[in-house]
């Protein structure tokens, strides 16, 4: 994958993420906008179109925000990033994996992990999806740790699996063993 590849696909994911706001604001401010015209001197009807509107502005200005800071995390990345494997938020490379969190890109080499654990989403605490979701939690050797939304539970034990074939040294816990193998994860859909 191409660092404008890479680039493209994290658009398309954070933007992903924004769409449902986008859309339900989007029609609260068409509403808004019809309330007005049909009772156009009532105080209280524009001032909450007003507050509709400036929360749309919000939603534009923080997507705005990611995307600019993917554009300057992609300046920093190699021009090629090799074979990558999308888990949701998470991309794993041959020797690193890349992170998209709260307007922050996140570079991690293998050999910085020391630790990796999973939990039900409803278990980790900031977070939001069923029972059913996969939470991986990386712990790095500067004692941070970096939590990992992940689509499924399956998702986030293979890519616990592929991270220990990667660094032979990381503890994994709370993992059913596995094998998982190189090929399986890069195919996944």
């Amino acid at each position: 994958m191409t660092r404008e590849e890479w680039k493209q696909a994290f658009r398309k994911n954070v933007f992903g993420r924004f769409r449902f706001y986008l859309i339900a604001v989007g029609i609260a401010v068409l509403i808004a906008v019809l309330a007005v015209m049909r009772r156009p001197g009532q105080i209280i009807v524009m001032g909450l179109a007003g507050i509709v509107g400036l929360v749309l502005l919000g939603i534009l200005l923080l997507l705005a925000m990611e995307f600019r800071g993917i554009d300057r995390m992609t300046k920093i990345l190699p021009e090629s990033l090799g074979l990558l494997c999308q888990l949701n938020y998470l991309w794993l490379g041959e020797e690193k994996a890349y992170y998209w969190f709260r307007r922050h890109g996140y570079t991690i080499s293998f050999k910085e992990l020391v630790s990796c654990s999973i939990a039900p989403v409803s278990e980790t605490p900031y977070a939001s999806g069923s029972a059913d979701d996969g939470m991986l939690i990386l712990g790095l050797k500067d004692q941070r740790s970096l939590s990992v939304n992940l689509k499924d539970k399956d998702n986030a034990v293979k890519a616990a699996q592929y991270l220990k074939t990667k660094n032979p040294r990381l503890v994994l816990a709370d993992i059913n063993e596995k094998q998982v193998s190189l090929e399986e994860i890069h195919n996944e859909g």
